[in-house]
């Protein structure tokens, strides 16, 4: 991960070319016409599911990986892979809480669902790659009896 702190730096929308808006706006209506066309075939429900997928995360992804590296797109993608999962537990509990105990505090509920689950999703997958990065290196090291001739 970056070690850069986080901040806005408004000076830099200067830097935003019209193609990158419109690579993000296709990707983003696309997705959308989608979730429409499956709302239509398989019901508001199934269709309201995929409205929760960021629209214009590949876009941006491609966009991040071509301008600055590989690496900062993977790490724009892990933390989608973590946020995205934890929308539908955001849904869920606005629209079973809602009417209960009204907007505003049910909005704040889920917001706060939504922290847990991206928090255990991203702490499972740093658990997972580290595990995967040590059984690389198992892998890898030489066998000791090969290094002493016996």
């Amino acid at each position: 991960m970056s070690d850069e702190a986080i901040r806005v730096d408004l000076s830099r929308l200067r830097d935003v070319k019209p193609l990158h808006l419109a690579i993000r706006f296709g990707f983003g209506a696309g997705i959308s016409t989608l979730a429409a066309l499956v709302s239509i075939w398989f019901g508001a429900r199934v269709g309201g599911a995929l409205l929760a997928f960021p629209a214009i995360l590949p876009a941006t992804i491609t966009l991040i990986a071509e301008q600055q590296s590989q690496q900062d797109a993977d790490e724009t993608a892990i933390g989608a892979l973590v946020g995205a999962p934890a929308l539908p537990a955001f849904a869920v509990v606005v629209a079973v809480l809602t009417t209960v105990i009204g907007t505003a505090l049910a909005l704040g509920v889920a917001a706060a669902a939504w922290c847990a689950v991206a928090a255990g999703l991203f702490v499972m997958s740093q658990r997972l790659r580290l595990a995967a990065a040590r059984r690389w290196v198992t892998r890898r090291a030489p066998d000791a009896s090969a290094m002493t001739g016996t």
